[in-house]
């Protein structure tokens, strides 16, 4: 057996575990970032789905070890092995479509949110999401069955193709509905539009990323059939669908205080766009599932009304009393006493 054939199974297969554990490593950090910075508000949820994908990553992690150990310890020199499918080795994929299916499911209920109850497009993720979770459990249990990459490549392949498809037109779908929604809803105030253009801009870049990491792997399997280049590759998309899903949730305080240190500097923007159709403050605390992390800093306006009443009069002068009365605002009500020269 040749060294390049080796390079491009076990081989490819090594380097990629290498990847696939220094990823693991980052979504780690990521995770206890997020536990000892989580706001108090935050809800339980978010901390239940960050603690579940670390341990279907954990999980994922000790399927590869396994597999790699089975490679190149217990088959040490045996080649005919290198074609062998370990159930570990199958049971990567179907545990990379299940966090896929999690984290796709976090942003289509975020897309959602944005869209203030559009129902077609959730449905058509949903849709997607659930056929792409199938195909990927699939793809393991008839992998383990076969138990040969060649019985894969010839009987698995077009279910794994189409799962890894359906993946990325839902990456796809999911950044095109939050870019649309997020660029309908700029007020035209440039601190906020600002902030709006970084949350943009973010969603490509996470999205294009999976896609394109996606799209690899199915040139791989589709014209690299007879090694393990693409399921090398498929080792590393759990990590970038988890990295993703933390940084979400880790970015939501930077955009918070931008969003609350504009609110409390800018009175009139905040009067003028408060019934937008899409707000922006709408935007900010559901594009990142963001909450307020205090009461909300909205500057009110005041609605001051005058109320004159005659108390006395004599030769020289009329005093009137006039009080002000100011209704959900900031300054307090004041009474002062004037005299006024009767001739005006």
């Amino acid at each position: 057996m040749s060294v390049g054939f080796l390079g491009t199974t076990i081989g490819s297969l090594l380097v990629a575990s290498w990847f696939a554990t220094a990823l693991s490593g980052v979504l780690l950090f990521q995770a206890y970032h997020y536990f000892r910075g989580r706001p108090a508000y935050d809800h339980a949820v978010y901390g239940g789905l960050v603690t579940l994908l670390c341990l279907l990553d954990l999980a994922h992690v000790i399927c590869i070890m396994v597999s790699m150990y089975r490679y190149l310890i217990l088959n040490f020199g045996n080649n005919s092995a290198v074609m062998d499918l370990p159930p570990p080795l199958g049971l990567t994929i179907g545990l990379t479509a299940s966090i896929t299916f999690i984290v796709q499911s976090f942003f289509s209920w975020r897309v959602w949110k944005l869209s203030r109850g559009n129902k077609i497009i959730p449905i058509i993720l949903s849709l997607l999401l659930t056929a792409r979770l199938a195909c990927g459990w699939t793809t393991t249990i008839k992998a383990i069955k076969l138990g040969t990459f060649g019985g894969f490549v010839l009987h698995v392949r077009w279910i794994f193709t189409a799962g890894v498809t359906l993946a990325v037109a839902s990456d796809v779908l999911i950044t095109a509905s939050l870019c649309y929604w997020l660029n309908g809803s700029r007020s035209g105030m440039f601190h906020m539009d600002a902030i709006l253009d970084k949350i943009i801009l973010y969603s490509i870049e996470t999205g294009a990323l999976t896609s394109i990491v996606s799209i690899v792997s199915l040139i791989c399997v589709s014209t690299m059939p007879r090694n393990l280049v693409f399921i090398a590759v498929h080792f590393v998309i759990s990590k970038l669908y988890i990295n993703m899903f933390l940084a979400s949730l880790n970015t939501r305080n930077a955009f918070r205080a931008q969003k609350e240190s504009h609110h409390t500097s800018k009175i009139a923007p905040t009067i003028s766009f408060a019934n937008r159709k899409f707000s922006t403050d709408h935007v900010l605390e559901n594009a990142f599932a963001m909450q307020p992390s205090s009461p909300r800093l909205y500057p009110t306006c005041g609605i001051m009304t005058s109320t004159v009443t005659e108390v006395h009069r004599d030769d020289n002068d009329t005093e009137y009393d006039i009080k002000s009365t100011q209704f959900g605002g900031s300054l307090s009500s004041s009474n002062m006493s004037v005299k006024i020269d009767p001739e005006y």
